[in-house]
C-alpha cells in the first residue's frame, strides 16, 4: 500500500495565474452542474477573461483534512495520483514559493506539455481550509506542428474541513492555450483534466481507506 508521508514543503502539479484565480470556489450560483461521474461532480461557467469555460470538480471525502492535504506533500506523492503526470521534480525557488518542473502525457488532441510552475499555499484557519495556488512560470505544448506556448492557466485546489472527519475537495481550472487549438478541443481537455484529477485523488485516498461521497 502506498503511504502518505513526508511533511517537507515540496508539492505538486498544475499551474496558474494566481491573481486571476482568486475568486472563491465554494458554493456559487454561477456554477452550473455539467454531470456527476461516480463521486465527483463537474461544474462549469463562462470565464469572463477568455472565450473558454471555467470548470470545477468537487467531491466530499470521508477523510479528515490532514489526510487529504498529505497527498499534496512531495513530488514523489504527486506522481502517484496526478492525472497524466509523467515526471515531476523540485527546482531551486525563492523562499516564499515552491517551484517544479513537470512533464504531462496529455490525451489527443492536446499535445504533451512541459511545465515550470510555482506553487503557494494558504491556510484559512477560521474556516479550516487549505488553498493551493499554482502560478504559471513557463509552459510549452509540443506537437507535430511545432511548439506552442500557453497563453493562460488558472488553477486552484481548495480543501475544506466539513466536520465529522469529512473534507470537501474542489479543483478549479481554465486552460487558455496559444496557437490555433480548436475551441471544442480546449473545453474538452479542461473538462476531462478537471474531473479526472479529482477522481485520481479520490482513488489514491481510497487506497488509504478513505471512503467518499458525492456532494449534494
Amino acid at each position: 500500500m502506498r503511504k502518505l508521508m513526508r511533511t517537507h514543503t515540496l508539492a505538486l502539479l498544475i499551474i496558474l495565474f494566481a491573481a486571476a484565480a482568486q475568486p472563491a470556489m465554494a458554493a456559487d450560483s454561477s456554477w452550473e452542474l455539467v454531470k456527476r461521474e461516480g463521486a465527483v461532480s463537474l461544474y462549469s461557467r463562462p470565464d469572463p477573461d477568455t472565450k473558454f469555460n471555467a470548470y470545477k470538480g468537487a467531491a466530499l471525502f470521508e477523510a479528515p483534512i490532514e489526510t487529504v492535504y498529505a497527498a499534496f506533500l512531495g513530488p514523489e506523492i504527486a506522481q502517484q495520483w496526478m492525472f497524466q503526470l509523467e515526471t515531476i521534480q523540485a527546482l531551486p525557488a525563492p523562499s516564499d514559493v515552491e517551484r517544479y518542473y513537470m512533464q504531462w502525457d496529455l490525451p489527443w488532441p492536446i499535445p504533451d506539455g512541459d511545465v515550470v510552475a510555482d506553487m503557494s499555499r494558504d491556510f484559512d484557519e477560521a474556516n479550516r481550509t487549505w488553498i493551493l495556488w499554482f502560478l504559471k512560470q513557463d509552459i510549452e505544448f509540443k506537437g507535430g506542428s511545432g511548439s506552442k506556448r500557453l497563453d493562460g492557466f488558472k488553477c486552484v485546489w481548495r480543501l475544506s474541513a466539513m466536520g465529522n472527519n469529512q473534507t470537501l475537495v474542489e479543483f478549479g481550472l481554465t486552460i487558455v492555450p496559444g496557437g490555433s487549438f480548436p475551441h471544442w478541443a480546449v473545453n474538452y481537455w479542461n473538462r476531462i483534466f478537471t474531473i479526472n484529477n479529482v477522481q485520481e485523488l479520490l482513488n489514491f485516498l481510497s487506497e488509504e481507506k478513505a471512503v467518499t461521497q458525492t456532494p449534494q
